[in-house]
């Protein structure tokens, strides 16, 4: 059987929501992340940690690795309370165990991660397999070889077109062609003598130009500012993409 990829599941709780990965065949445990909206202290991190690892192996029972995120898409230091960030939870001896520290790989269970086995656990949910990942990748690429073909159409053919047109066509096509010249010199005259004033959105384009250039040079001047303030937008993105995330999943009965 070829591979299969499954989706991400994702449940929505008062001040985070949680992210389940279910794992490929290759793999040794699910993936979980809880994403935070709100600042939360670290020990009620472990204990939401814990509860959603026991509830997500209730209902898939294959081990899990869990992390915790601000809204922001940092790590929630968990110094002080637990020793790492991460918590590996597996069955041993009949009984679900949480360990906050690394685990050597003998310990998972592997019996339980052949495609078979995790076509059952995760029968409810949804899977594409590589053959329908190919499929996209190649409609992908057919698209973009349209496109380029499209854009090398307008950028080289119809100028060559309407270089013979304007070759073959009669004399009075020349004269419109010289009366719309004069007229855009005339208008390009108009602007430098202060006959005429720019329109509102000529304005508001010049404007945007000046501050993309005014931008550009101080960001040249203060580069290490820049990083800065580029990685604090970053930042402020992801906040409010997770934010949007939250907000856009139904409640968690």
């Amino acid at each position: 059987m070829e591979r299969i990829y499954f989706e991400k599941i994702k449940e929505k709780y008062d001040h985070y929501f949680v992210e389940y990965s279910p794992p490929n065949p290759e793999g040794l445990f699910a993936w979980m992340s809880l994403v935070y909206i709100k600042k939360v202290e670290p020990a009620q991190v472990v204990k939401d940690m814990e509860e959603q690892s026991a509830y997500w192996f209730n209902k898939y029972p294959v081990a899990i690795m869990a992390g915790a995120y601000n809204s922001c898409g940092d790590s929630i230091d968990l110094v002080g309370v637990k020793p790492k960030q991460h918590l590996v939870s597996l069955m041993e001896d009949g009984k679900l165990r949480h360990y906050w520290e690394l685990v050597e790989d003998s310990r998972f269970p592997n019996n339980v991660l052949n495609i078979e086995s995790l076509l059952e656990i995760y029968r409810d949910v949804q899977y594409k397999t590589q053959h329908d990942i190919d499929i996209k990748i190649k409609e992908k690429a057919k698209n973009t070889r349209i496109f380029k073909r499209l854009l090398m159409f307008w950028a080289v053919f119809v100028p060559l077109i309407i270089a013979v047109l304007e070759f073959l066509s009669p004399s009075w096509v020349a004269v419109l062609a010289l009366v719309y010249s004069f007229w855009k010199a005339y208008q390009e005259w108009l602007k430098m003598t202060g006959r005429k004033h720019p329109s509102k959105k000529e304005v508001e384009e010049q404007e945007e130009k000046r501050l993309m250039e005014h931008h550009h040079y101080h960001c040249k001047l203060n580069q290490e500012g820049f990083a800065r303030l580029r990685n604090e937008n970053f930042r402020e993105m992801e906040q409010n993409e997770n934010k949007a995330e939250h907000e856009k999943l139904p409640k968690n009965n």
